[in-house]
């Protein structure tokens, strides 16, 4: 622990690294700095959800993958036209984000990895689509 902090200096998982004294933070074994200078945002998800980054076969696959599942249902479109113009962004966020379990019930056993995995795959598929629908409806 630092004096100015409770928190522990330095905090270990199977994806991230923090030292705090020494302001690193590394996601599977990458600086964050170096994800994000270097890579988009489908090789990070890559990274953070395979441990390693993709070749470029792996990449393309994992891209089209993504892809397939971009759209969103249109009464998840409706429910978020209904929110209020003024809402927080994390908020309307928030929402549909829960609301995808509603449409995807049928693969929610936490136990089976490949229901994990396309779970993954089509929230990551579909935040994209929904900011862009939430930044068209409220700004």
């Amino acid at each position: 622990m630092t004096p100015a902090s409770p928190i522990p200096a330095g905090c270990q998982s199977a994806i991230s690294w923090i030292d705090t004294e020494n302001s690193v933070l590394l996601h599977r074994g990458y600086p964050v700095d170096q994800l994000a200078r270097q890579c988009d945002f489908l090789e990070v998800a890559y990274i953070m959800l395979n441990g390693d980054a993709p070749d470029e076969a792996s990449y393309q696959t994992f891209r089209e993958t993504i892809t397939r599942h971009t759209l969103v249902h249109e009464q998840i479109a409706r429910m978020c036209s209904g929110f209020r113009r003024d809402s927080h962004p994390m908020a309307l966020m928030c929402a549909p984000g829960g609301a995808l379990a509603a449409f995807y019930h049928d693969v929610l056993d936490v136990e089976n990895p490949q229901h994990r995995a396309l779970a993954a795959t089509r929230l990551l598929s579909k935040m994209p689509t929904i900011a862009g629908h939430e930044l068209q409806v409220h700004h």
